[in-house]
């Protein structure tokens, strides 16, 4: 046996030692991140229990890059729960330890969770702040004092139920964002928001180009957060409100065409699916709702007598020992949409089998809490159908189309059922295009001018 061989095992001895220990609580530490192109939950930490630096991680006995979110991994009842802990290695040290310290006094592993940067008890122990975002904010506040505290107040007021813009994730990210430029000018000599001008954006989106960004969307995405940032300020300080950037800054990004089911695809994939996924998929191309709305649906969103979900946000809970966070509606537009007849029915049955039947339970509950695996289940369901392209937002774009296109339903109700606030992001996101080359297309516009003759179908396009 070679000398590394017996390292090798001498560690993983100690390893093992490590987690037998009963004053050791089981609070691993992992990076989700694409490995061999596909998601997997990389460990953040050597045979030895050190923390790998940041990107860095062990897979199948060997160091990789792993840039991604961090994880905890706690063990309830033989069951794995991952909870995130952001993107940044040392803030992710701070919530494990602060987690560890949570269980330690005697909190039950499944009642705690992380929400908002905070690592929380729903045990009736009162939430104490975290780490946040550690070192990023204090280089911030060192470097630019000034620009710290406007992004900060930029957070807090976006951060404001009676206002918010924004929902958790996107505020995180704004952070995420903000503080680097902060970071970033500061050490470019520029600590005012009043300085901020279209050459510091972009050295900014070119420095983050090198370091995370890697499509023309991201560097749009960067630009137009700090944009944002500075015209909030200027609004809140009574300036004139002028945008940083000017007309050739942001990068040109070409919209993807909207893409539809097609009936035979859709009597594939239902072919090819279990009778729950089945039902799942239905649901999604008969009502186009996003994926986060339709996993965060409970028993009383739904009127099966009427016909009718309402579409709507939850606060915080703790059910059947799964903790669901808050969820905010996109765009603020609460709104009812339409159950057809047959997927009505299909639901009521489906609540008398499901063991998850109550008001507050979740519709397509997994194991008793949210559903997380559509899309994966999606594509490997749409491989076996033999489906090319299959994703989830492609069920919104289904139902958009064939109402439109399809019905004499004006397309400013098809919006409101869809969640959208501007008719133009309808139109230009989800309607999926016709074959203008196609006979059905002449025959349409022969029927609209008064000249020739039109088959049944065509009527009814």
């Amino acid at each position: 046996m070679s000398f590394e061989d017996l390292r090798t095992k001498t560690l993983i001895a100690e390893r093992l030692w490590r987690k037998t220990r009963p004053d050791e609580i089981s609070a691993g530490l992992y990076i989700r991140a694409r490995v061999d192109n596909k998601w997997k939950m990389v460990t953040a930490t050597d045979l030895r229990g050190a923390v790998y630096p940041q990107g860095r991680g062990r897979f199948a006995g060997r160091t990789i890059n792993a840039s991604g979110n961090y994880y905890v991994r706690l063990q309830c009842d033989g069951k794995n729960r991952w909870l995130p802990v952001g993107p940044y290695r040392d803030a992710a040290i701070t919530r494990r330890a602060e987690i560890k310290a949570r269980i330690a006094k005697g909190d039950a592993l499944e009642s705690v969770g992380v929400q908002d940067g905070r690592v929380i008890s729903l045990a009736g122990v009162d939430p104490f702040r975290g780490g946040g975002i550690v070192r990023v904010r204090e280089r911030a506040e060192q470097q630019a004092p000034l620009l710290a505290e406007a992004i900060q107040n930029f957070l807090q007021a976006k951060s404001d139920p009676k206002r918010a813009d924004l929902a958790q994730g996107s505020l995180r990210k704004y952070e995420f964002e903000l503080l680097q430029f902060a970071v970033w000018s500061g050490s470019h000599g520029v600590r005012r928001v009043e300085d901020i001008v279209s050459q510091v954006v972009v050295g900014f989106a070119d420095w983050r180009d090198q370091h995370g960004n890697r499509t023309r969307a991201s560097r749009h995405n960067t630009m137009t957060v700090v944009s944002g940032f500075v015209r909030w300020y200027q609004r809140e300080h009574g300036l004139p409100v002028v945008s940083p950037l000017g007309p050739d800054d942001l990068p040109r990004i070409e919209t993807p065409e909207p893409e539809a089911y097609s009936d035979d695809e859709l009597e594939r994939l239902y072919a090819a699916s279990t009778e729950h996924d089945r039902l799942v998929w239905r649901f999604l191309a008969l009502t186009g709702l996003r994926e986060n709305e339709a996993v965060r649906l409970e028993w009383r969103d739904l009127d099966l007598e009427r016909g009718v979900l309402i579409v709507r946000p939850h606060e915080a809970t703790h059910k059947r020992q799964h903790y669901r966070p808050e969820h905010r509606i996109k765009d603020r537009e609460r709104r009812q949409v339409p159950i057809e007849g047959s997927l009505g029915a299909e639901l009521a049955a489906y609540r008398q089998q499901t063991q998850y039947p109550d008001d507050d339970d979740l519709v397509f509950a997994y194991k008793g809490g949210t559903d997380g695996h559509l899309l994966r289940r999606l594509k490997i369901t749409a491989k076996r159908a033999g489906i090319a392209s299959a994703y989830l937002h492609k069920f919104r774009s289904t139902f958009i189309s064939r109402l439109i296109l399809g019905t004499d339903i004006d397309p400013l109700t098809v919006a409101q059922w869809a969640g959208h606030s501007d008719l133009s992001i309808t139109i230009r996101h989800y309607l999926a295009r016709r074959d203008a080359g196609s006979q059905r297309a002449r025959d349409v516009i022969a029927r609209a001018f008064g000249s020739g003759k039109t088959d049944a179908a065509t009527q009814a396009y």
